[in-house]
């Protein structure tokens, strides 16, 4: 907080561990806002709800609000984690949000005491477009009514493709549109030579995991699933996709040919989330259930061995580990001490030994978020998504021939500095943008969004 004529800024209530959307109350005394209390050991947030808490010192009161919230049904707009505060009205009464409920996304409002802070009752819709509704902005009109203006936005999650030199990491052309459409598409995977594409295509109903030759611009549906969290990965050579989904609330994996047919089940026990496959295909690298770990899958003996683990610290998690072309070495992204942070690692890939935490090197310094790696055809760079310089882009860091610890620091190698597209606006799991190289391109989701600004007039209180 500093004062609007200038002056010294004073932190506001450090003894949050996160606090988001603050809004001034109309006393201009107290502050509403989305705050996380405290973070547990396992990283995990707690006290997490709308709070309100005087700016000159005292106690923060937490209202209550996200708990009735998910009674009703609501849920955060698209790329929130939790409903947010929007707007409050001049009498301090009510508060605006946007919140999606079945497939709209609306503005709502609460009920809200001034004197004990309090949500009261159901959250009532005010708006009840097709579009997404977010960001209220309050104005007193005539009488009692309210002045609310707000954007509707159609968001748009398609697939694009950045030309590449990819050992360079320089950009050769313009970004190109893969797909186009009302369904969700994402979580590519590319093949070597980057004329193949799996994904995830979506709407409100089955989730389709998707093949795009780019060769012959032909696009086919390999498998239809009820689980929005399929996750595929294509082999090396593009004959085949792999994919990762819950039967019976169980994770399995499964294996399919490029050119359809019959899928055949891989892993139907502890099956982690599928990372990368191996150039000769024999080797699959997952995710490990319950474990600081990523493991590797022999698909001829279904036999599976730890490669990479964190012993000192049973509080990491380990994330989409990608072998290096020569397959001696796995690049991963790990959150380590911070909630928020994700800090990329590589680490020496021998079969039959586990990679330790002594054994890993740091190929960024955990201040930042930065994951999803990919890496260079020759191995001598990697790519990988970062929120660095306040947006999400597409960032590298050299690394040494052998040794592959890093050279120099980390690189811009596109940014993406826009409202309109975003790497950010692609919401949920930044999983789902796919980061991936295949040969001369780059491919990843990215959200488009366009919209209008709309005012809605009418009674304070509903």
């Amino acid at each position: 907080v500093i004062p609007a004529n200038g002056g010294e800024p004073r932190q506001f209530h450090p003894e949050f561990a996160n606090i988001r959307h603050a809004i001034w109350m109309p006393d201009g005394k107290h502050l509403l806002f989305l705050g996380t209390r405290a973070v547990k050991p396992d990283f995990s947030a707690s006290g997490v709800d709308w709070w309100v808490a005087p700016v000159d010192g005292g106690t923060a009161v937490k209202t209550g609000a996200l708990d009735p919230f998910r009674t009703q049904g609501l849920r955060p707009r698209p790329g929130e984690y939790a409903i947010v505060p929007g707007a409050v009205t001049t009498d301090g009464e009510h508060v605006l949000f946007a919140a999606t409920l079945g497939d709209s996304t609306n503005l709502w409002q609460v009920q809200f005491s001034p004197r004990n802070w309090q949500v009261t009752g159901n959250a009532q819709r005010l708006t009840f477009g097709a579009g997404v509704e977010v960001e209220p902005a309050l104005a007193a009109g005539p009488g009692d009514r309210l002045r609310v203006a707000f954007a509707s936005l159609t968001l748009n999650v398609d697939l694009w493709s950045l030309p590449i030199d990819g050992n360079q990491a320089r950009v050769t052309g313009p970004l190109q549109r893969l797909t186009q459409g009302v369904s969700v598409d994402a979580y590519p995977t590319v093949s070597a030579d980057g004329n193949k594409i799996a994904y995830v295509s979506s709407t409100s109903g089955p989730s389709t995991v998707r093949l795009r030759d780019l060769m012959t611009d032909k696009d086919s549906v390999l498998v239809t699933s009820r689980f929005s969290g399929i996750l595929p990965r294509i082999s090396r050579d593009g004959s085949r996709v792999l994919y990762w989904e819950k039967e019976d609330n169980r994770p399995v994996i499964y294996a399919i040919s490029a050119r359809g047919g019959a899928a055949e089940k891989i892993c139907n026990e502890d099956c982690g989330p599928i990372c990368d496959l191996s150039g000769d295909g024999r080797e699959l690298l997952l995710e490990s259930v319950g474990r600081p770990a990523l493991d590797v899958l022999d698909l001829a003996s279904r036999r599976r061995v730890t490669a990479v683990e964190s012993r000192d610290h049973p509080g990491y998690l380990l994330f989409l580990g990608r072998f290096s072309p020569d397959e001696r070495w796995i690049g991963f992204h790990a959150r380590t001490t911070s909630p928020v942070n994700r800090q990329i690692f590589i680490a020496p890939y021998r079969r039959g030994t586990v990679a330790a935490e002594k054994d890993w090197i740091a190929a960024t310094d955990g201040s930042t978020a930065d994951r999803e790696v990919s890496w260079s055809p020759d191995g001598n760079s990697i790519y990988f998504l970062s929120d660095r310089d306040g947006f999400r882009c597409v960032w590298a860091q050299r690394l040494e021939r052998s040794a592959k610890r890093p050279v120099g620091g980390p690189f811009a190698v596109q940014h993406f500095h826009h409202a309109r597209r975003s790497l950010i606006g692609v919401g949920g799991s930044p999983a789902g943008i796919g980061l991936c190289l295949g040969n001369d391109r780059l491919v990843f989701a990215m959200a488009e969004i366009t919209g209008n600004v709309w005012m809605r007039e009418g009674a304070a209180q509903q």
